[in-house]
C-alpha cells in the first residue's frame, strides 16, 4: 500500500525502526482519519435501525447528520481511532524488521539459534 510506496522514495533501503514506525503511524493515522466519516455513517444507520429516524441509504444519513450537527459530528472519536494507528504502525515497522533480519540471517548463512 501507501507506506511499502513511500519507504523507499522517503526513507531509502537502509531506513531504521524508529523512522519506519513514524512513516507507518503518519500512513495509517491519515488513512484513519480518512475513512473514519464513512464509519460513522454505517454506526449512524447501524444505531438508528430499530429507531423512528429511518435513512434512504448512506448518502441520505450523511446529509441529514451534515446538515443537523455540521461536518465535524463525523469526526467525533477520531482521536481514539488516531491512537489504535499505533498498533498498525507497530506491526508495519516490526515486519519489516522481522524480513530484513530474515533475510540477512538467509544471505550471510549466520546461524543465531
Amino acid at each position: 500500500g501507501l507506506y511499502d510506496t513511500l519507504i523507499p522514495l522517503l526513507l531509502g533501503e537502509d531506513a531504521g525502526l524508529l523512522l519506519s514506525f513514524l512513516l507507518g503511524y503518519g500512513v495509517t493515522g491519515s488513512a484513519g482519519l480518512m475513512s473514519y466519516p464513512i464509519e460513522t455513517i454505517r454506526r449512524r444507520m447501524l444505531m438508528t435501525s430499530g429507531t423512528a429516524v429511518k435513512y434512504n441509504g448512506s448518502l441520505d444519513c450523511a446529509k441529514t447528520v451534515i446538515a443537523n450537527e455540521g461536518f465535524l459530528s463525523l469526526m467525533k472519536g477520531a482521536g481514539a481511532n488516531i491512537l489504535r494507528g499505533v498498533a498498525g504502525a507497530g506491526v508495519l515497522a516490526g515486519f519489516d524488521k522481522v524480513k530484513e533480519d530474515n533475510i540477512y540471517i538467509r544471505v550471510e548463512g549466520k546461524n543465531y539459534l
